[in-house]
């Protein structure tokens, strides 16, 4: 399954600056960058083994963080969780090493400390728009020998954690709008793979409607996009 290259781009743009931010779940794109750490974790990556349980545990707090914060309580965890990934950082940093290994270590370190600020960003009593979050994306693709195609792993789970994937009845309905206003892409291959998912649509496949979203986001947002203009 493709997406475009800026597909991250468009749909951060619809989560923080189009209407559709009215429908996202409250700590939806905390827990989003809480993912996009947690998965560069999982990186291939010796520099990691030993600090892979603390960072993990950091996260946890994180987590827990947002849930008191849900429950109308202080969060009383998100210090020691920041204090977990300082540790780390300066573990790494103390070692005086500058190979690929220990490069894609600390970025994967640097993603844990931007989720730890994204949530704080979140939980601050007048939270602006969340800047840590794009940063946190940023530094766990890093983490990765190939960045790029950990984009859309990112981009599907941004989509499940706002709650923004439409229905297959409403993708029908939204792409019917998009054509109407020639705003389908115009490759004809592309037009033909539009066409091709329909059938599937109707039956409310997820992997079709995950598909349709994250290979051409702008036209099936074609509304929200439009408020942009």
């Amino acid at each position: 399954m493709g997406a475009q290259p800026d597909v991250l781009g468009d749909l951060l743009v619809l989560v923080e600056l189009t209407s559709a931010r009215e429908r996202v779940p409250a700590g939806a794109l905390e827990r989003w960058a809480l993912d996009c750490a947690g998965r560069s974790l999982g990186a291939d990556l010796r520099g990691l083994d030993p600090h892979r349980s603390m960072l993990r545990t950091a996260l946890v707090g994180a987590r827990a963080a947002l849930r008191e914060r849900a429950a109308g309580l202080a969060p009383t965890t998100l210090a020691d969780a920041h204090g977990r990934a300082l540790a780390v950082r300066e573990a790494l940093d103390d070692t005086g090493l500058d190979d690929l290994d220990t490069a894609r270590s600390r970025a994967a370190v640097a993603s844990v400390h931007h989720a730890l600020r994204c949530v704080g960003e979140g939980l601050a009593p007048n939270p602006r728009r969340n800047v840590e979050a794009h940063a946190t994306a940023e530094r766990a693709r890093a983490a990765f020998a190939d960045g790029l195609a950990e984009s859309l792993p990112q981009a599907r789970r941004l989509l499940w954690r706002a709650q923004l994937l439409p229905t297959g009845a409403e993708l029908l309905v939204r792409l019917d709008y998009a054509e109407s206003r020639g705003a389908l892409p115009p490759d004809p291959r592309a037009r033909e793979w539009i066409h091709a998912q329909r059938r599937l649509l109707m039956a409310e496949d997820e992997d079709s409607r995950f598909a349709l979203v994250l290979r051409h986001p702008r036209p099936v947002f074609l509304t929200e996009f439009e408020e942009l203009r």
